[in-house]
């Protein structure tokens, strides 16, 4: 394996892994993964990186960072979720991250609908969703957040039909590295 290579495969697969797996079971991203992830991500960009090099990585970061604030601010998203998304920013720069992002919102959306099917509340928020969406499409009603927000404390559980989005991010990165021959 070359060098980039190499340095993609450790610096960013396997912790962007970690993270994942950490968020799947415990609804944490760690910041000893992601701050380290962040930083790793300027030095490749400035080592390997194609003509926009390590500024390109700096916006893609910045770009990623404040769409993770606003979701965060939504409270559809903790804030392991937006410094993952910075670092994937960093990482990828801003065209290739949004793909792996959306990549990411697709499986997280299928995941969620599974697991309000398996809970047995999929109708009811499908419900909820329609006539919320009905409202402000057919009268311009603007209408508080329909779905369940995550707790504000850190320590409080997360809601039984939350999504850990790390997961999905870390899934994606690793579907698309492959789906794209490694890199």
């Amino acid at each position: 394996m070359d060098p980039p290579g190499l340095f993609y495969a450790l610096g960013f697969l396997v912790p962007v892994s970690i993270a994942g797996f950490y968020d799947w079971r415990r609804n944490i991203v760690p910041d000893a993964v992601t701050f380290p992830l962040m930083l790793a991500g300027m030095v490749y960009q400035g080592l390997y990186g194609g003509p926009g090099g390590w500024q390109e990585a700096l916006v893609g970061g910045f770009i990623f960072f404040l769409f993770g604030c606003f979701l965060y601010r939504l409270g559809g998203f903790g804030g392991g979720d937006v410094k993952l998304m910075a670092a994937f920013g960093f990482w990828l720069g801003p065209g290739r991250a949004a793909g792996v992002i959306l990549a990411a919102a697709i499986m997280g959306i299928a995941w969620g609908l599974c697991k309000y099917a398996r809970l047995g509340i999929l109708r009811e928020r499908l419900q909820v969703f329609g006539r919320a969406l009905y409202l402000r499409l057919a009268y311009g009603a603007k209408l508080a957040w329909c779905l369940p927000r995550l707790p504000g404390d850190i320590n409080a559980p997360a809601p039984r039909e939350a999504v850990p989005f790390g997961a999905c991010l870390a899934a994606a990165a690793l579907l698309l590295t492959i789906l794209q021959g490694g890199r």
